[in-house]
């Protein structure tokens, strides 16, 4: 019965299997002893995925290691490497020589692959299939858009803005935001497009924005890099002046006229500050102050 062995980041099983002759008629299965067998007892053999390597720049393709334990048959001074897209369905072998490893090469991101290794003899003889083992060469990590964010067109609104994925399987890009620079609270599926809008954001508050990229075989890249917003205060509301007193006499180095102004306090919070503004035209200011947090104030000398 085959256990199961650790070995690195793959996993093996042990398993036995016959040397029978290459030229075998059509009917033999493997696993069949016969009289002329040359072999006298099973031979254990053992294959390893040992390790799922990188991506290959520039191409999807990818190369994983297969290794096996060396035959004690004497004979053996070859082994075959089988592979194919079904299971026990081999659709191409090579052979690698008397060593008990060998890197299979240019393999195609998301497809699955199996294999299994066979031990050959000079005579022609060759064994059952190893025990099988498969691989799915993984896709390549989405790249995480690029992300510009601006004012909207309304102060309470910001505007996002990122870079389109070029991987065809991307379907979506999901938008989060939240109040704390990488603690993201809220979140919205915007589809595929490159922008959107979030409204509703409270004056005064500064957001932080990041976005990530969708695929349809459930692939999600990294968070984009992080944008913020910070949502501008309303302007106070106006004071409401009253004429208190006029003309008044102002005791200079020449005597001449001002007026005394008085205004309600705005009720905007925050106000530190009142700005005069005087002219001879409606609307048409040519003149101001600022007078502080008062409530009242002399405009003169006036002519």
């Amino acid at each position: 019965m085959p256990r199961l062995l650790p070995w690195g980041n793959g996993w093996t099983s042990v398993f036995t299997l016959p040397i029978h002759p290459k030229n075998e008629p059509d009917s033999w299965r493997p696993g069949r002893l016969t009289a002329w067998h040359p072999v006298q007892q099973w031979l254990r053999a053992t294959v390893w995925l040992l390790a799922l390597l990188g991506f290959v720049a520039r191409v999807a393709a990818a190369e994983v290691t297969l290794a096996w334990d060396p035959r004690p048959d004497t004979r053996v001074t070859n082994y075959r490497v089988y592979w194919g897209y079904q299971s026990r369905t081999y659709t191409g072998s090579f052979e690698v020589g008397n060593v008990t490893t060998t890197t299979v090469g240019s393999l195609v991101a998301g497809t699955r692959y199996f294999f299994a290794v066979t031990a050959t003899t000079p005579e022609g003889l060759e064994s059952d299939f190893s025990n099988e083992v498969d691989y799915t060469v993984p896709l390549p990590p989405l790249v995480p858009p690029a992300l510009q964010v601006q004012a909207g067109a309304t102060p309470g609104e910001a505007r996002l803005l990122w870079t389109a994925n070029a991987d065809s399987a991307v379907s979506n890009y999901r938008v989060y935001w939240g109040t704390q620079s990488g603690n993201y609270t809220g979140w919205f599926d915007a589809g595929k497009v490159t922008s959107a809008v979030v409204g509703s954001l409270t004056p005064g508050a500064t957001y932080f924005f990041a976005v990530v990229a969708m695929a349809t075989d459930g692939r999600v890249s990294a968070y984009s890099n992080e944008g913020s917003y910070t949502v501008p205060l309303p302007p106070p509301a106006p004071p409401e002046l009253t004429l208190l007193a006029g003309p008044m006499t102002l005791q200079t180095e020449t005597t001449a006229a001002s007026v005394m102004l008085a205004w309600k306090p705005s009720p905007t919070p925050g106000v530190t500050n009142y700005r005069v503004f005087w002219g001879t035209q409606s609307r048409n200011y040519s003149e101001w102050y600022d007078a502080g947090n008062v409530t009242s104030a002399a405009v003169g000398p006036l002519v």
